[in-house]
């Protein structure tokens, strides 16, 4: 098909294809001032719809930025026109983990964890995660200014990796975002709660939400994190209703 449009979306996929090829595609000297993580790049939604918005506000003031994700699809970047947005895919795990018959064991191994303690899923996973791209993560944060994640499971991995996996402090940096009520919908598994709490209290990062009942929640556990609630001023909104 010969029209720009579709060249335009040609292009881009080429450089998505590149970048699974290479681990990291930014230039090593190049300062970023912000980075988001986000799991994958597939569905639109809220979460979704923010990081591209604030991509754009800091572009448009010469603040670089860029998103860095595990998987997108070509009608994601087709259907919301990303062409002018910098998403790089977080690729090389395979050269963070062993290769060959080490994989297939560390792939089995993980699978049968994973079965053993389902209920303990999103905990196993990210600690799988967090280790196999340790080496993206460092290189990602220290050209970053700051390194923003978003909502529960990418905001667990950045926390493990942090924890334990890190070579250095980068707490300062790290941002972690939190659109939905976890207590509702994750914290009925009151071990994944403690956990969370635990890794929040190990070290002192920001943590922004705009849901009440997490801000609520974080809040009564006393957490080393810095807390910032940040609600949505649609129409005409009591502040008294808030605790600021």
């Amino acid at each position: 098909v010969s029209t720009p449009r579709m060249e335009d979306v040609k292009l881009q996929r080429d450089r998505f294809i590149q970048s699974r090829k290479e681990m990291i595609t930014i230039s090593e000297n190049k300062i970023l001032d912000h980075t988001f993580f986000y799991n994958n790049l597939i569905n639109w939604g809220g979460t979704q719809k923010t990081m591209i918005y604030l991509m754009r506000l800091f572009n448009k003031y010469n603040q670089p930025s860029s998103i860095y994700t595990n998987s997108i699809t070509l009608d994601f970047l087709k259907s919301y026109k990303l062409d002018d947005v910098d998403i790089q895919l977080l690729s090389g795990i395979s050269k963070n983990i062993p290769n060959g018959l080490g994989s297939i064991f560390l792939s089995f191994f993980y699978k049968i964890f994973m079965f053993i303690f389902k209920r303990q899923h999103i905990i196993i996973g990210s600690f799988y995660h967090a280790f196999a791209q340790r080496k993206n993560f460092e290189k990602l944060i220290d050209r970053s200014r700051y390194f923003s994640t978003f909502l529960l499971k990418p905001n667990i991995i950045i926390l493990i990796f942090l924890n334990y996996f890190a070579k250095k402090d980068y707490s300062s940096k790290i941002i972690l975002n939190e659109r939905n009520d976890i207590t509702e919908q994750y914290f009925k598994n009151k071990f994944l709660e403690k956990f969370y709490v635990y890794l929040l209290n190990k070290k002192k990062i920001k943590f922004v939400t705009n849901s009440i009942n997490t801000y609520k929640f974080i809040k009564s556990k006393n957490t080393n994190c810095d807390l910032i609630y940040v609600y949505n001023k649609i129409g005409y909104v009591n502040e008294k209703n808030y605790d600021t």
